[in-house]
Order: C-alpha cells, then sequence, then structure tokens
C-alpha cells in the first residue's frame, strides 16, 4: 500500500504543473490569437515617406481655405476634380459632385480633346493607346465604371450652378492649351471666367500670350524642364501671375529657399496621390513655405 503522503503530493505537484501550464499557453505567442489586438479604429495605407520627413517636423495640422488671395496655407485645390469612392483622377461629375458636397471649392480639372475636337474632361488618352475617342465613346467608357463624363460646356453650367466654385485648369494637350479660354468664354462669358477660372500655363513665353493677358494664371513647372530656384524665381517676380505651382520633389529641395525669394506669392504644391494626400507630408511641406495643395 502506497504512503498516503506520497500520494498527497503527486497530486499536488500535478495540479501545480496544469496550473502553469495554463498561464504558460495563456501568455504564450502560440496563443496570440485569443487576445484582442483590434485597434481602436482601421488603419490607413502607411504615406510613402522619406528620411526627409523626420521627426523633427511638427504634428500634423493643416487648415484648408478656399480662397486664391491668401498667402498662408493651405488652400484647398481638388484635384482632377477629387476622389470619388477612393479613385482619383476621374475628372467625373460624381467626384465634382461629392468634392463640392464636402465643401470644397476649387477644383483642379484636365481637359482632353475628342477625335473630332470636342474639349471634355479627361486626364489623357494613354489607356486607349493615345488613340482619341469619339464623345460617345468617352461617356460610354466612363459609364461602365458608374462614372458620368462630362464636356467643357457640361463643366461650366456645373460651376455657374455652384456658388463659390472656382476652376484650375489643366491639359496635357497644346491644342486644347490654345483653344481653352475661347471655350470657356463661348460657354459662359469673359465675365464669368475672369471671376471664377484660372488658367495654368507652363513655360515663361505662355505667361505674356496676348491672349492671357486679363487672365488669372498660375504658373506650373511640370513641363519646363530643367530650371532651377533661380530662374523660377526670376519668371515669378517679372510677371503678373498669381501663385507659383511645383511638383512636390522639387518642393521638398527648393520650397524653402524659394520661400525666401517670393516672400508675396502663393506657391502650391502637387504630387502622387499616394504621398500629397497624407496630412503628415503636407504639415512638413507647409513648414517648408507652401501655400496649398492640389490633393484628393
Amino acid at each position: 500500500m502506497k504512503n498516503p503522503y506520497y500520494t498527497l503530493t503527486v497530486a499536488l505537484l500535478s495540479i501545480v504543473i496544469v496550473i502553469s501550464f495554463g498561464f504558460w499557453f495563456w501568455k504564450s505567442p502560440l496563443n496570440a490569437d485569443c487576445i484582442d489586438v483590434s485597434p481602436t479604429s482601421a488603419p490607413g495605407p502607411a504615406p510613402e515617406m522619406d528620411a526627409v520627413v523626420s521627426s523633427e517636423v511638427d504634428p500634423p495640422y493643416v487648415r484648408y481655405h478656399n480662397e486664391f488671395d491668401r498667402l498662408e496655407c493651405c488652400l484647398d485645390i481638388a484635384h482632377a476634380g477629387g476622389a470619388y469612392l477612393g479613385q482619383p483622377y476621374t475628372n467625373s461629375l460624381e467626384a465634382l459632385e461629392r468634392n463640392y458636397g464636402l465643401g470644397r471649392r476649387v477644383f483642379e480639372v484636365d481637359f482632353a480633346p475628342t477625335c473630332a475636337g470636342q474639349i471634355v474632361l479627361a486626364h489623357d488618352w494613354k489607356n486607349r493607346g493615345r488613340v482619341r475617342p469619339t464623345l460617345n465613346e468617352f461617356r460610354t467608357e466612363l459609364s461602365d465604371h458608374g462614372l458620368t463624363g462630362m464636356t467643357l460646356q457640361e463643366l461650366v453650367a456645373w460651376l455657374a450652378a455652384r456658388p463659390g466654385s472656382k476652376l484650375v485648369t489643366d491639359t496635357k494637350y497644346p491644342d486644347v492649351q490654345l483653344a481653352l479660354l475661347s471655350h470657356l468664354e463661348a460657354a459662359s462669358s469673359k465675365q464669368f471666367v475672369r471671376d471664377q477660372v484660372v488658367i495654368q500655363v507652363y513655360s515663361e513665353a505662355e505667361i505674356d500670350a496676348p491672349y492671357l493677358r486679363d487672365q488669372a494664371k498660375i504658373l506650373t513647372i511640370y513641363k519646363m524642364g530643367r530650371i532651377t530656384p533661380e530662374m523660377i524665381g526670376t519668371i515669378a517676380m517679372s510677371s503678373d501671375i498669381i501663385a507659383l505651382t511645383i511638383p512636390e520633389t522639387f518642393a521638398k529641395k527648393h520650397l524653402a529657399a524659394l520661400r525666401k525669394d517670393l516672400t508675396t506669392l502663393p506657391i502650391y504644391v502637387h504630387g502622387s496621390p499616394s504621398r500629397i494626400n497624407s496630412l503628415e507630408y503636407q504639415s512638413f511641406l507647409n513648414n517648408l513655405g507652401a501655400s496649398g495643395f492640389y490633393h484628393e
């Protein structure tokens, strides 16, 4: 017959082992799926930041406004009409309606020509092998994605019915750029265009074009090739542009120097959606002297 004390000791040791193993298993990574590690809110995509945005940057704080004549940050420019359901570059009626409803009032819109010369809202025709569509093809291709394509005339009517709205033009097509102002005036009036339209220009020569003499203009440098901050400063200070727009890659290197020379000129920044839409990045560029952003 076994010693009763031996039996009791074995039983107690068994209980200790079971309890210890249970505690270890509860804390073990093997059981991590049982631990609630859910974030309090769904995380957004991490911005593609690099070393230039360091811990020295102030916490992200960006206050938007809709006024071109304000130097301080940040003019809110809805790029390509603004995003719609997370999708950039649509230039669609749905994007315009959505972003106007959010309180945005300044809309940068891309213009492209159809094969018959009609001017429509589109970034370019790269997805069609650079072949210009008919107006019907343009509308159909957008409607297949649940979007409404617009002509320049339809955009003008939309703007006229939206108090406070402003248009910033953009186009990759020189033939459209040359005809844009006259088409806008024909669809509305010279007064409407002067009050609600800002034409983006792409060269020093275009700033001084006679047909743009009385028109509000922004110089955007993305088509100007190799250009230095000194060259930009000289052009800007001797012209009647109301603002300057630069790519974010250029801004990281040269915005601070530009701001020292151009103390009273608004400087706006554009870039890829994955970067320019980040509040942290906008805060960083604001600290360098940006006055606003083209963003989704």
